[in-house]
């Protein structure tokens, strides 16, 4: 066991985030109307939802459009996120990620706005298999180019929306993680038709 930027939300975000996914495509439902029939009294993630919609472009979750959505709530904030993703001849390719984010009264929406997308560089990572092999308990990864992270080149544009606010601050350091890797696994599945139920969800670096 080691230290992980998000702790358990990221895995349970993944799973929820493309289940609920799964049963939207059951009942032939876009799935993000699906998700905002299921919110209730929760208008601040309705909010979150409505926002990234609109930023980006969301064309209901259509085959082939290459869109997936996911949100999440933890911490005292919440956050929908919108990928844009497919797969290429060399590895999964991630085009877009737009985030909307409500953390509460923003202090410094620029040290906000960081933590979001750092955490969502993090998610990435994670998604397409950045890690380190152990053997007898000691990573084998001995520095950060071992790790097999995106690099600028690969990363796709990343858009930050903070939603206006008066509640008590949130958590911005760890919001970003939880729904980038379910977002991207739904928008593949528009291209693939396959569903994919486990991390990480390509192990061929990105092109």
């Amino acid at each position: 066991a080691g230290y992980w930027r998000s702790n358990g939300d990221s895995i349970t975000t993944f799973l929820t985030e493309c289940f609920i996914d799964e049963l939207a495509a059951v009942g032939t439902t876009d799935p993000l109307g699906f998700r905002m029939s299921m919110l209730g009294n929760a208008t601040d993630l309705a909010r979150c939802l409505q926002t990234v919609s609109a930023l980006g472009g969301w064309e209901g979750g259509a085959a082939g459009s290459g869109q997936g959505i996911a949100c999440a709530s933890l911490r005292g904030s919440h956050i929908a996120v919108m990928a844009v993703a497919r797969p290429g001849a060399g590895g999964l390719v991630v085009e877009r990620l737009v985030i909307a984010a409500d953390i509460g009264r923003v202090l410094n929406p620029g040290l906000a706005r960081q933590a979001i997308e750092s955490g969502a560089v993090f998610g990435l990572a994670a998604a397409v298999g950045a890690t380190t092999r152990y053997r007898k308990g000691i990573a084998r990864a001995r520095h950060m180019g071992d790790l097999g992270l995106p690099t600028l080149a690969q990363m796709p544009a990343i858009t930050v929306e903070l939603i206006d606010s008066q509640r008590a601050p949130g958590g911005a350091s760890e919001i970003g993680v939880v729904a980038i890797a379910p977002a991207i696994a739904n928008a593949l599945h528009t291209v693939t038709g396959r569903r994919i139920r486990r991390l990480p969800l390509s192990e061929k670096p990105l092109p």
